[in-house]
């Protein structure tokens, strides 16, 4: 017998790229795939997009009406989980959404969840003067393990989002500047994969565990939050295994 189960899906306080788990998905139309980087075998260990492309699991699509198999690595990465909460870099694009209709399908097919909520997911506050804890925070304090954030980020792309007027409107972001979370994460070399942050390699779990700014686009934009510098260790793996 499942027992019940509950999915957040994060509107307002997104993550943008890995937590314990980040499928990262573009946010516009595609693009092509950045080229794997040569590297040697020493280099592969220095690397944080390295370490990541040896534990990365791509996704074959974010199209909401195709099969699920490419998300039983995603499966096992939840594992016993009784809530996993979904977030967002930007609120209203549209491979996130089909993306989270994908996992939403599958978490009720293959897992058993039943109940859906909309929350604050993160294990951080991106804005600690204005929002000292988020849900996420409480959700993990209670439920230990049994809470898993995952974040969706994207390179660049276009959303739609209200201006400082109150005006609806569409906004277009170029490709990642080198130093951020998402130049990084675009450098693995599938186009939309999911990785599990939690039992990352040493070079990655260095990586995760600085602050790097990262997309976290609310409502409105330009915002208050939307290039924070964020550990990602901190706000969305915590815990981190030994590593690979």
């Amino acid at each position: 017998m499942i027992t019940h189960k509950a999915l957040l899906a994060a509107l307002l306080v997104p993550l943008g790229a890995t937590l314990a788990v980040a499928p990262g998905a573009s946010a516009t139309t595609p693009h092509a795939p950045t080229a794997p980087t040569a590297v040697s075998a020493s280099a592969a260990f220095r690397s944080p997009e390295a370490a990541l492309d040896r534990v990365a699991q791509p996704l074959r699509t974010t199209d909401p009406t195709g099969g699920t198999a490419d998300l039983r690595p995603f499966g096992r990465m939840v594992g016993d989980a009784r809530v996993v909460a979904l977030g967002e870099a930007s609120h209203s694009s549209h491979e996130f959404f089909t993306l989270k209709h994908r996992v939403l399908r599958y978490l009720v097919e293959e897992k058993g969840f039943r109940a859906f909520h909309n929350s604050h997911i993160a294990l951080q506050s991106y804005v600690p003067a204005t929002y000292p804890r988020v849900q996420g925070d409480f959700l993990r304090e209670q439920l230990g393990d049994g809470y898993l954030s995952v974040g969706l980020t994207f390179d660049h792309g276009s959303f739609n989002a209200f201006d400082h007027d109150g005006a609806p409107g569409q906004f277009t972001v170029g490709p990642a500047a080198p130093g951020t979370a998402e130049h990084t994460l675009d450098r693995v070399r599938h186009r939309d994969f999911v990785v599990d942050l939690r039992s990352a390699p040493a070079p990655a779990r260095d990586w995760l565990a600085a602050p790097h700014t990262l997309k976290n686009i609310g409502a409105t934009y330009p915002g208050i939050a939307d290039v924070p510098q964020v550990g990602l260790a901190a706000s969305h793996a915590r815990r981190i295994g030994p590593g690979a």
